[in-house]
């Protein structure tokens, strides 16, 4: 009976999948995938910069960043329609406020007059939503 079951096998095939263990040509397939993905990123990236739908990295643009942060963390809705519906988390919102004060600090006279007005202004609007938002979530 015994001689039986050996006969037919093991009920399961045991594969591997680590790379190291994989054959040649399998790792050649999947370096393959890999770039062809990574190709079609690269090249998805450079219509759209060639389009202009890419901001300029720059001082502004990072201050308007974490400035965007802090609001979706204050529970403000961003008007953009396929902005994901915020959340009220007060620690992170306090962090990026914080972030851009040492901005403001470390970027001292160093910045132009625009950069720095618009540092200041992000930085002041988000105090004040911030004492609002802690106001009303310690009354409710």
């Amino acid at each position: 009976m015994n001689d039986k079951k050996n006969e037919k096998g093991p009920s399961f095939v045991f594969r591997d999948k680590r790379s190291f263990l994989k054959a040649d040509d399998e790792l050649k397939k999947d370096e393959e995938k890999k770039s062809k993905v990574s190709e079609e990123e690269r090249r998805r990236f450079e219509s759209a910069t060639a389009e202009g739908n890419i901001p300029e990295v720059n001082f502004s643009m990072h201050v308007i960043t974490l400035y965007q942060q802090a609001c979706f963390y204050l529970g403000i809705k961003m008007p953009h329609p396929d902005a994901p519906e915020p959340q009220v988390n007060l620690q992170v919102a306090d962090i990026n406020i914080k972030t851009l004060n040492m901005l403001k600090e470390k970027t001292a006279n160093n910045l132009t007059k625009e950069e720095e007005d618009l540092l200041n202004e992000a930085i002041y609007d988000l105090k004040m939503k911030y004492v609002a938002k802690a106001k009303e979530l310690s009354s409710s």
